[in-house]
């Protein structure tokens, strides 16, 4: 469990990357925004809103932010549930940060999906664990890159 310290930095972290005003096809072409093909479905007007409020959004508390590092919500969009989450990669992409803290051993990765897909993330935090992650109890995975895809990125299942 990180300290106190280790939870600000992380939260700094966090918003830096949520509250950014990088271009959004900027931040999906370097790895830092997924964007689930179920929402870009919605078009780019819907995903503009979705993104202007996931960067708007600061009404954290205990309730939806228990660890206090800011990295999941759940938004209302245009009348649908979106829900955004960061997740901590070791600068090797094949599993999660051990130190989240660390700018420099950790890549950030926001996913931003409907809640209608019910999602839940998965991410080993280290070689050889398996922890699931959660935003408010939704259910898939998130899976690293995989040769037998065509994809360079990660990719979203649903189960």
């Amino acid at each position: 469990m990180p300290t106190l310290e280790q939870r600000t930095r992380i939260r700094a972290l966090n918003d830096q990357l949520r509250t950014t005003t990088d271009p959004i096809g900027a931040l999906m072409w370097n790895g830092s925004l997924v964007i689930t093909s179920n929402l870009a479905a919605r078009g780019n007007d819907f995903v503009d809103h979705a993104v202007a409020a996931m960067r708007r959004f600061s009404d954290f508390d205990a309730d939806n932010d228990p660890n206090g590092e800011h990295d999941c919500a759940v938004l209302d969009v245009d009348g649908h549930s979106v829900i955004w989450k960061i997740d901590y990669i070791a600068p090797d992409m094949l599993h999660g940060s051990e130190e989240p803290w660390d700018a420099g051993k950790t890549r950030r990765v926001l996913t931003l999906m409907l809640g209608e897909m019910h999602m839940r993330l998965v991410l080993p935090t280290g070689p050889s664990e398996t922890p699931r992650c959660s935003c408010r109890g939704v259910p898939g995975r998130l899976n690293p890159p995989s040769p037998a895809t065509s994809s360079p990125g990660w990719q979203m299942h649903t189960r």
